[in-house]
């Protein structure tokens, strides 16, 4: 092809391609949300700022709901119906933030009250978010949030709306609020749905006590309900000069002077590791440590210790906020525990605590505070804020060879306990009985008196009173003395004294449970020596029954009054487990028989011929005596455990299934038979035989004694019958038609 001839075909191919570039050049490009279709969930023109109160519901549970309110003098939002507590600002802007951008993907337009209840988002199955302008009665915005179908997705609609949409920003977890999956339902059967939980508090509230930069902190003074002790940051004091360090300005005259020409003179430059001189002029950097100022009974801090504890300020937080109004409750009407923070450039801030009970949570308040708030604290972060003695002191401590321990004995009240060594072990040896010992229990006070290490301290005399129970050992040949007295009034523990030494210790109450146990939980207190799988026959007798139950296979029989029965094999099986694992409560030392004559007897026959006998006396107080064959003493034992064991009969007989319904037998249809006259209401109906003609009568009510003739026969006319009211009178009898044959 000639050149010339190309030139109109390129002409044409250029002209085409500027038709392109300019349709694309001049269409505009569609937005994100023409792309996806995606919906705005908010009306035009809608502003977080006209926002001052939110809603938050589940499902129909108005009574329930959650309210966030604005306060504008302060500049912060607050939790309504949580004693209006203050509100964690940044959480709820951002709440505000995620709704205002929230745009749906259409997912069922005009959906049916079934199709909602199926995305759970109806009205008594969703979560409800609303929106109000201050003192606004109508809703700025009304979203309700239904089931999440995936990750990053939910479904929601407009309050008024039956128009589904899925969203990305799940309003319902961001509140606190999760589905639960609900249990596997039986086969054929629908899944349980639990209701969504109520909307908490937590997630919303500011729960920070206070917030302190530790290098701003110049003293901290604690007190406690038995000691007290002061922090203060002090300046380092700088070391003395050596002398040996620089020579004396003399001998520095008599030295002769460096020949510049000859010696080479060496420059160091500062480094990352080589400090450069301080230049003339330039005061030094002042360094700083935390010491004891007071307090401590004379012990020296562990290293570091305080300077950890300072830092536990930045910030201090709490798990809840309680109600102000139960200050007494709290413990804080007169407060016990108190910490003082004195800060660089501001006043001190008093930080007040209580705890009415050591194994329980802890509550706070800043005082003189502008709002009275009461902060709660879990009890670790309570002990944080108020430390045992341990996280700054090394408390005296006892040290031995276990195996040089020997004649332990412990005194007081709830009975004396004597322990012996044999050779590696260590046995009791009063309270004397032939119960079997529990080794670990034994072990523990051996393990723990070897190793002693009390938790805290108090100083002066807290109110210790008499010793409770006092424990006297030999260790390594030497007699040791550990007296016991009233519960520690800071932690969870009892003051103890050691070997008579003035220093007033609290060993943590685990431990104190270790080295003085009580006598009953030295033995095993199990009533018989067998297995449920080896019990063969059951007998009960009490005043109001008895019977017996035995084993056949793997079912049970029931026998009762001389006569034989199933029996309900769950409730045998529970029984012989019950049986087999029932344990007394408290041993009864000294004491062989039961103090009052036995009022119910059971007794075990075993698989291999052996039989035990369970006797009990009668309920006194809460409590049942019992005595078991094979056991030299008597327990005490809950009523209730007892009754467990003495199941009525009908419980144990096999339930009867219910009766099977009768047959009903539909009677068969006489052709072209003629209905019979309507009898009165207290006579039995009779059927009317085929009647080939019949004239319209009327039936006078028949007597109770004599049933009415379904069809009377035809008679001269008579007087008019008047009809009781009791009995309608009956309809005329239609002409029957022809029997077929």
């Amino acid at each position: 092809m000639k050149p010339k001839s190309l030139i109109p075909l390129a002409v044409i191919v250029a002209i085409l391609l500027g038709l392109v570039a300019y349709k694309k050049t001049s269409q505009r490009p569609k937005s994100i949300i023409e792309q996806t279709r995606l919906v705005r969930l908010l009306p035009e023109g809608f502003s977080k700022a006209d926002v001052a109160r939110i809603e938050l519901t589940s499902g129909d549970k108005a009574d329930e709901k959650l309210v966030l309110a604005y306060d504008k003098d302060a500049d912060k939002w607050r939790v309504a119906t949580h004693f209006n507590a203050p509100a964690k600002k940044e959480t709820v802007e951002k709440y505000l933030d995620d709704i205002a951008k929230m745009k749906g993907e259409p997912r069922t337009m005009g959906a049916s009250e079934t199709a909602l209840a199926d995305y759970n988002l109806t009205d008594a199955k969703a979560f409800h978010v609303a929106g109000f302008k201050k003192d606004g009665t109508d809703p700025i915005f009304n979203l309700l949030v239904g089931k999440s179908p995936g990750y990053k997705e939910v479904f929601v609609r407009k309050a008024g709306s039956n128009d589904v949409f899925v969203e990305e920003t799940n309003l319902k977890q961001q509140a606190g609020i999760y589905d639960s999956t609900p249990p596997p339902a039986k086969s054929g059967e629908k899944p349980e749905e639990k209701p969504l939980p109520k909307p908490e508090a937590g997630t919303w509230l500011d729960k920070e006590i206070v917030k302190v930069d530790s290098e701003k902190l110049t003293k901290v003074a604690l007190t406690l309900p038995d000691k007290s002790l002061v922090f203060e940051r002090r300046e380092k004091p700088k070391p003395p000069a050596d002398p040996a360090a620089s020579p004396p300005a003399e001998e520095k005259k008599d030295e002769p002077a460096a020949s510049s020409e000859k010696e080479a003179v060496s420059v160091v430059e500062p480094t990352a590791t080589t400090a450069a001189a301080t230049p003339p002029g330039t005061p030094e950097k002042k360094e700083y440590e935390w010491v004891l100022a007071s307090g401590g009974a004379g012990m020296k801090p562990k290293p570091n210790s305080i300077e950890t504890y300072v830092k536990r300020f930045a910030p201090l937080n709490a798990t809840d906020i309680v109600d102000p109004a139960k200050k007494a409750e709290w413990g804080l009407e007169t407060p016990a525990f108190v910490c003082v923070l004195s800060v660089e450039g501001q006043p001190d801030i008093r930080i007040e605590g209580g705890r009415p009970n050591a194994s329980d949570n802890g509550y706070v308040r800043i005082a003189d505070a502008k709002e009275d708030i009461v902060y709660s604290m879990a009890k670790y972060s309570f002990e944080q804020l108020f430390p045992k003695g341990t996280d700054f002191f090394d408390l005296p401590t006892l040290s031995f060879d276990k195996k040089t321990i020997d004649a332990i004995s412990i005194s007081g009240a709830p009975g004396d306990i004597a322990l012996a060594r044999e050779g590696d072990t260590i046995k009791v040896v009063k309270p004397a009985c032939d119960l079997k010992p529990i080794t670990t229990a034994v072990d523990n006070v051996v393990n723990t008196l070897a190793s002693l290490r009390p938790s805290d301290y108090a100083e002066g005399d807290p109110g210790l009173g008499e010793p409770a129970r006092t424990i006297t050992f030999t260790a390594a040949g030497q007699p040791h003395t550990i007296k016991l007295y009233s519960e520690s009034k800071t932690i969870e523990g009892s003051y103890v004294r050691i070997d008579d030494k003035p220093e007033i210790l609290v060993l943590g109450k685990a431990d104190v449970g270790k080295v003085f146990p009580a006598p009953n939980d030295l033995f095993e207190r199990k009533l018989f020596d067998f297995d449920a799988d080896d019990i063969a026959e059951i007998a009960v007798k009490s005043p109001a029954q008895e019977f017996s139950v035995a084993r056949e296979g793997e079912a049970w029989k029931v026998n009762a009054s001389g006569a034989s029965f199933d029996a309900d094999k769950e409730v045998c099986d529970d029984l012989a487990e019950d049986l087999a694992s029932a344990q007394g409560d408290r041993i009864l030392f000294g004491q062989a028989e039961l103090s009052a004559p036995a009022e119910t007897t059971i007794r075990v026959k075993v698989k291999k011929g052996g039989e035990f006998t369970l006797s009990c006396a009668p309920e006194k107080e809460g409590k049942r005596e019992v005595k078991a064959s094979g056991k030299s003493l008597a327990f005490d034992i809950s009523a209730s455990v007892v009754d467990g064991l003495i199941p009525a009969l009908d419980k144990v007989k096999k339930p009867e299934p219910p009766p099977a319904p009768a047959e009903t037998t539909t009677p068969a249809t006489e052709p072209a038979s003629a209905p019979a006259a309507e009898a009165p209401a207290t006579a039995p109906e009779a059927a009317a035989p085929p009647v080939e003609q019949a004239q319209p009568v009327e039936i006078a009510p028949a007597s109770t004694g004599q049933p009415a003739p379904a069809i009377a026969t035809p008679q001269p006319p008579a007087e008019p019958v008047v009809v009781q009211p009791s009995a309608p009178p009956a309809e005329p009898v239609q002409e029957a038609a022809p029997e077929s044959k």
